[in-house]
């Protein structure tokens, strides 16, 4: 290595150790997509394969917009995040891989609910596919509340979910808030031995009409990975530094 790659490769050191958005691993943002370039197979993002959407009509679909517009948590980015409806008993699902991913790990995302009749959640599934099989777990809404989470109703509830692997485990943390009631909780759960290879999430179930409550909104897709793998990957870029020094 020449000493103008050497520092090329410590100025690269820095950045990932001294600030955080350097060191993502994978993202994927609503503001990265052009309407309508939200669709089936597309991927816009880094760590997550293409998106594999698919609905039942005319009633149901996808869509990038303001998860504020009708009296959802703000979630946006750059003032939208992704949107997706389905009315009248069909259903809306959009799925996708993590192709970034490792022990120590940590996928984040999150999911804005105002109103909550029918059903909308998110689903886990393994590296092996998304086979009815490969789903680990799942997080159900509907008016029986926010999945076991046991958190008070709120039309503006943000739901962070928080998904770190932990050598053959996987820790779920779920951050519930409301900035109209001023409030915030926690949820968390260790599911043994399991890995992450996947998520879906969906929306529907029931006959109602299209109102813009019943949506559901979700964005802000992250992969980090653990924090001692950036900083050991810095010392040992300064140690390469001192040797070269030294061997001068």
């Amino acid at each position: 290595m020449n000493m103008r790659m050497l520092v090329a490769a410590l100025l690269v050191g820095g950045l990932v150790v001294g600030n955080t958005h350097a060191s993502l691993i994978g993202s994927d943002y609503a503001d990265n997509y052009d309407p309508p370039a939200w669709e089936d197979e597309s991927n816009e993002g880094i760590g997550f394969g293409a998106w594999d959407m698919w609905d039942d009509g005319e009633n149901s679909g996808f869509f990038i917009g303001s998860s504020t517009a009708d009296g959802h948590g703000d979630i946006n980015s750059d003032g939208v995040a992704f949107g997706m409806f389905a009315n009248f008993n069909q259903w809306a699902n959009a799925q996708r891989s993590i192709t970034n991913w490792g022990s120590g790990y940590t996928f984040s995302i999150d999911m804005a609910v105002n109103w909550r009749d029918g059903g909308r959640g998110l689903s886990l599934f393994g590296p092996d596919g998304f086979a009815p099989e490969d789903e680990f777990w799942n997080i159900h809404i509907s008016d029986a509340g926010y999945g076991d989470t046991g958190f008070d109703f709120a039309n503006d509830i943000v739901l962070s979910f928080s998904i770190t692997q932990d050598g053959d485990d996987l820790d779920i943390l779920i951050t519930g808030s409301s900035a109209a009631d001023e409030w915030s909780d926690t949820w968390s759960t260790t599911l043994t031995g399991e890995e992450l290879g996947g998520f879906r999430l969906y929306t529907g179930g029931h006959d109602i009409d299209g109102a813009g409550e019943r949506n559901l909104y979700f964005n802000n897709l992250e992969i980090i990975p653990e924090p001692g793998t950036m900083g050991l990957l810095g010392l040992a870029l300064a140690g390469l530094a001192f040797y070269r020094r030294r061997s001068f």
